[in-house]
């Protein structure tokens, strides 16, 4: 079995502690029936280790670095011309629902009028965001809805901005990054275990760090095309699919006791 859950919630209130109950009293306590669990990241296996004695093996989520990839500059230019892309751009790709907190995306557009961002998903949340953003008259926002051509938007944008309170990753930190894009996301354990200070920003998930880290970014052009840079370098090296299914191999090689 292959876990993707997200385990942990960063909400205030207690809410983080409550959830770990009911996790472990519903699915953790099934999983031990299992012949064997796989988990995405090293973090994943030290909490399911710790919190409910399960033991786990990691393969690596990884994505295809053909598919999410930079553009060349006419590629880029064509993308941008088509998606009307004029400014410095913020892709956010996610579900929209509480823990990937496009609340705090759409009070960092209210902080950074200067720069454009671009929601693409939808989401229990969809319609409350949306109502949200013309009461806050944000016109530097837009919402693109459930979209097949994620790659390309990617290839568009400037930067991508997640700032995530669970995910285990992040799909969308790792194809920001084959794309070449500087990430700003959360710096919680699963993220910091994919992307570091040298491929991204790692800042607190809440509106007025993730305004300072968007002007960071749109003053220090050079600077961000290096995170973007190094970024895709470490997919290449650590999370492309070609690197997770020879872990995949490993693993179930291992487990089926079948000899090299």
């Amino acid at each position: 079995m292959f876990l993707h859950d997200q385990l942990e919630y960063h909400y205030p209130f207690g809410i983080k502690r409550l959830y770990q109950l009911i996790y472990g009293a519903t699915k953790a306590s099934k999983l031990k029936d299992a012949d064997a669990v796989l988990v995405g990241t090293h973090w994943a296996a030290h909490y399911l280790r710790r919190h409910f004695g399960l033991e786990t093996q990691v393969v690596a989520v990884g994505v295809d670095p053909d598919r999410f990839r930079p553009p060349s500059p006419e590629e880029r230019q064509a993308l941008r011309s088509l998606y009307q892309f004029s400014r410095f751009t913020l892709l956010t790709p996610a579900r929209f629902t509480l823990e990937k907190n496009h609340l705090a995306v759409l009070l960092t557009a209210r902080l950074t009028p200067d720069a454009d961002f671009v929601l693409v998903g939808e989401g229990s949340w969809s319609k409350g965001l949306r109502s949200l953003a013309r009461v806050l008259n944000l016109s530097n926002v837009r919402f693109l809805g459930r979209r097949e051509d994620i790659a390309e938007l990617y290839r568009a944008a400037d930067a991508v901005l997640f700032p995530t309170l669970a995910d285990n990753p992040g799909l969308v930190i790792l194809e920001g990054m084959a794309s070449g894009l500087p990430v700003i996301t959360s710096p919680f354990p699963p993220q910091q275990e994919v992307i570091s200070p040298r491929e991204g920003l790692l800042v607190p998930p809440h509106p007025r760090n993730l305004s300072q880290a968007v002007r960071w970014l749109m003053q220090n052009p050079q600077k961000a095309r290096e995170l973007g840079e190094k970024g895709r370098q470490r997919i290449l090296s650590e999370r492309s699919v070609d690197v997770g299914a020879l872990m995949l191999a490993d693993v179930l090689r291992a487990l089926s006791k079948v000899p090299l």
